[in-house]
């Protein structure tokens, strides 16, 4: 009997019986479509507990990260801040803020979980990889496995030995003048939910790029 929670396909409930009987009669798939239904509900609600949970935890997230910034401190820190704000909203032990530096493209202003040599020799090219196609679509870019895509193969990311990767930019009006990266050492997928909190989170960064780099 299919169970369904909110809509959705979510599972199946397997009735049978060991010895030879008479088929199910219409009563006892009544039956089971009711409890296959209980279930599903169940299902739906904790779906909706679970969901809400992480909406609620994303956005005290953010707020703390406001208040860090309007009671101000040091630019470099607010920044490193948002470094570790984004990987804790994105569930990643690795993120970044690229800013821009001159015919080199990116270099990093902030970055957390990176090792310093990594950090050192970082170099993003607006026109390639990742990068290059986040500032052709001026859109967040989402790859699930950086080592198995074609054209990122001198990535800093790929060259780091990460895999998971989300490069969201940083625009300033119409205009995209860096990047916050984060990325995971396994493949994996980002939800919905936390590319849009990791997009609310570098408007907010927005401003203090802004001011350090004069843009």
């Amino acid at each position: 009997v299919p169970i369904q929670a909110a809509g959705q396909p979510a599972g199946v409930l397997y009735a049978g019986r060991r010895a030879p009987r008479p088929p199910f009669s219409e009563q006892e798939v009544l039956l089971l479509l009711v409890i296959a239904d209980r279930v599903g509900t169940a299902l739906a609600h904790r779906q909706f507990v679970e969901t809400s949970g992480g909406h609620i935890g994303r956005l005290r997230e953010l707020e703390m990260f406001v208040g860090q910034v309007q009671l101000g401190g040091e630019m470099d820190e607010m920044l490193s801040r948002a470094c570790e704000a984004a990987c804790r909203l994105a569930g990643v032990p690795v993120a970044a803020l690229g800013v821009p530096a001159g015919p080199d493209g990116l270099s990093l202003a902030a970055s957390t979980g990176l090792p310093a040599e990594v950090v050192a020799a970082w170099r993003a090219d607006p026109g390639r990889g990742l990068t290059g196609e986040m500032f052709a679509t001026h859109r967040p870019v989402l790859c699930r496995d950086l080592q198995s895509r074609d054209g990122c193969e001198d990535d800093p990311f790929h060259v780091a030995g990460l895999r998971g990767c989300l490069v969201v930019p940083l625009r300033l009006g119409h205009q995209t003048v860096g990047a916050l990266y984060l990325a995971d050492p396994d493949p994996r997928e980002f939800t919905p939910e936390q590319v849009g909190a990791a997009q609310v989170l570098a408007s907010l960064s927005h401003p203090n790029i802004a001011t350090l780099y004069g843009l």
